[in-house]
């Protein structure tokens, strides 16, 4: 959905997605035929593979392990229609974040970055990918001041990675420029994408079911919650056993691509990965706005609003314009406004409603982005086409949570992306399966692939090897993103 603070609530499991959700624009502007699909009218009562959820983590996982085998079977369960929780709400801005992270993580977002743009390009995925620059905000002296400090000790310890990448901008007549109505600052970064993460989602699942539905390797069933699962051992093999109202489920291994709702399926992440609320909505600019016929040319973040803190900040994207409204009208997709919700959102796994004081914020965007023409009297107010809910998975260390699960054989998570997934969850997603494969392929030793992949990824990112061949390799996630009995102790020590 986008950046949320990492305040961790309420140590309570998560509840399972709603079953009436608030109506999310990307999905009812793009109804797609497989929203509600079952390949057979019954569950299978075992399965090799089992992935719960249907986003991003969870379709490049289904694509990593169907493209790298030809003899595993992979079940896929969600809990309501095809890509309906948080990559089929969120905000559609794919901006690696370069001015504050070290090299290593930087390299990983970058890599996701070019990995999801290559994918695009080479198979021609209608998603209204538009590469652009991205610009950061700022409204709050003191944060923008820490922003330039860390872009600097960014850029020291990773010449090549920031070097012609991202640039600070103090001048008024420049920030005015940008459109940004009082800000104190900007960073402007060269590599940042807008997209629908639907429209690119769905078409990967249509594409799997084409490729692999016949054969009976994939079984995708939607509208089928996993309500609880549990150890399960046949003929001497350990495994699980899923319950849904539908029947059960016996899987040797299982990837759970849940996010923000892991906890409701291991009760034990409770405290590690927060169920939040976060707000979107879709407005039109206003007629006379030179950005109702022209694309505004970059994505926004929006840092240091009054009421916000470090972590929290807004966040926009454009969706295309055709002449007869059919590919898309212009819309401003915008979400963000955490510190406007009641508890920032934080603890809660209800999307059916939404929260009128951030809707409230969210349509006060005028009051932050010039969409004025030049002499115009600045509106208020833009027409509200849609506002949405969506439920993101708040880390308690700020790090997702990828890999084997600790004292589970078999079990594997990508999740907890603090409302940052997009440049983070479509190679996490490949690296569980990767996992995955090898446990299946090693009598469930998996942890010597994983060790191995994590530092060629730390070995990698010292390096400026950012390409097109690199993107395709083998890397793992960043060591900070592994799953240990080390790391969960001390995140909540």
């Amino acid at each position: 959905m986008g950046d949320a603070s990492f305040q961790i609530g309420s140590s309570s499991p998560a509840g399972l997605p709603s079953l009436n959700p608030t109506e999310s624009y990307w999905q009812t502007s793009h109804p797609v035929p497989v929203a509600e699909h079952r390949s057979t009218s019954s569950l299978p009562s075992n399965a090799t593979v089992v992935i719960v959820g249907t986003g991003i983590s969870g379709v490049f996982a289904a694509h990593e392990i169907l493209s790298q085998s030809t003899d595993i079977d992979v079940l896929v369960l969600e809990a309501r229609t095809l890509c309906s929780s948080a990559t089929g709400r969120n905000g559609g801005h794919l901006v690696p974040i370069i001015h504050e992270q070290r090299p290593g993580i930087i390299a990983w977002e970058l890599r996701n970055f070019h990995h999801v743009a290559a994918l695009i390009e080479s198979a021609g995925i209608p998603c209204d990918f538009r590469k652009l620059n991205g610009c950061l905000g700022f409204w709050n002296k003191t944060y923008f001041e820490e922003a330039k400090a860390a872009l600097k000790e960014a850029a020291a310890l990773a010449p090549e990675q920031t070097r012609d990448a991202v640039r600070v901008v103090e001048d008024a007549a420049e920030l005015e420029e940008l459109n940004l109505v009082g800000a104190v600052g900007a960073i402007v970064q060269t590599t940042a994408a807008s997209l629908s993460p639907y429209k690119l989602v769905t078409w990967l699942w249509q594409d799997l079911l084409k490729k692999h539905e016949g054969t009976g390797r994939l079984n995708l069933q939607t509208t089928t919650p996993v309500t609880s699962l549990s150890p399960h051992s046949k003929e001497g093999n350990p495994g699980y056993l899923l319950t849904t109202a539908r029947g059960t489920i016996i899987a040797s291994h299982i990837i759970l691509a849940t996010n923000g709702y892991t906890s409701h399926l291991l009760p034990q992440f409770s405290s590690l990965i927060s169920p939040t609320q976060a707000q979107m909505t879709a407005q039109l600019p206003p007629p006379d706005s030179p950005f109702s016929s022209n694309l505004i040319p970059r994505s926004y973040g929006f840092v240091g609003i009054p009421g916000m803190d470090h972590e929290m900040s807004d966040y926009l994207v454009q969706r295309p314009i055709s002449e007869n409204g059919a590919t898309g009208r212009g819309e401003l997709m915008y979400g963000g406004g955490r510190h406007a919700a009641k508890g920032y959102g934080v603890g809660v796994s209800d999307d059916s409603y939404i929260d009128p004081d951030v809707e409230n914020h969210l349509r006060g965007l005028p009051e932050r982005l010039n969409l004025a023409a030049q002499g115009s009297v600045r509106v208020t107010h833009l027409e509200l086409l849609a506002s949405w809910t969506g439920i993101i998975g708040s880390s308690i260390d700020g790090f997702p949570w990828v890999g084997g699960v600790p004292d589970h054989h078999g079990m594997f998570l990508a999740a907890g992306y603090s409302g940052h997934g997009m440049p983070n969850a479509p190679l996490s997603g490949r690296h569980v399966a990767r996992l995955v494969l090898e446990s299946l392929r090693n009598g469930g030793d998996w942890s010597g692939l994983q060790k191995a992949e994590v530092e060629l990824t730390e070995k990698k990112g010292l390096s400026s090897a950012i390409d097109s061949d690199a993107v395709e390799k083998n890397f793992g996630v960043p060591v900070e993103y592994v799953i240990t009995k080390e790391r969960i102790n001390g995140a909540l020590g």
